[in-house]
């Protein structure tokens, strides 16, 4: 069942090598119009697929709605799991970063898609719009006052996040979770204001 999924992109990958080849999208409803068909890219948007490393993510609006289709698949492909799910996440996260990069290139991209994975790619779209919104204020110009030190060795975090896990009963990996976030092991030291 695992080979579906690698067997799909596998198709993807072949028709994106044939120059003259076009899709119709579906449309949403039956009423509204059809998108203008997206041709296929004329190269892959990935040599290969390799779940052991970072996602490539491509540099053209074609590509790039051929990979949302193809990572869309993954994420909802039942069989698909583990490595090949967490792959796909990624890539799918890096797609839609892709697109911040350039907005100008999501009607485009989102016209190539089928309808249903259409949807959820705008609303992933809209999401990020929401969540940078919520940033009040100027963007800062400067540092804070920060400094960079080297962290604790990972036993001594382990020792202290054991130790606080039996007095106060919070599991310690969501206490390395709050110390990688905050101060990433122990690296950022920031100076109080307050002393």
């Amino acid at each position: 069942m695992r080979a579906i999924p690698i067997a799909f992109a596998a198709v993807l990958l072949a028709a994106c090598a044939t120059e003259s080849v076009t899709r119709a999208v579906p449309s949403p409803t039956a009423a509204a119009p059809s998108p203008t068909p997206s041709p296929l890219p004329t190269a892959p948007p990935t040599a290969a697929l390799r779940f052991d490393q970072l996602p490539e993510i491509a540099s053209d609006p074609a590509a790039l709605a051929l990979q949302l289709v193809m990572v869309e698949a993954f994420i909802r492909d039942p069989n698909v799991t583990g490595d090949q799910l967490g792959w796909a996440g990624h890539a799918e996260q890096l797609c839609i970063s892709r697109l911040a990069d350039y907005p100008d290139w999501t009607t485009q991209v989102l016209a190539a898609l089928p309808a249903a994975q259409r949807a959820a790619v705008a609303a992933s779209i809209e999401a990020g719009k929401q969540l940078r919104s919520l940033h009040s204020g100027p963007i800062p110009k400067n540092l804070p006052d920060w400094h960079i030190v080297q962290p604790p060795p990972i036993e001594e975090l382990l020792t202290y996040y054991r130790e606080a896990e039996a007095k106060l009963g919070v599991p310690w990996y969501f206490l390395a979770s709050i110390n990688l976030i905050e101060t990433r092991m122990g690296r950022i030291r920031g100076d109080s204001s307050a002393g």
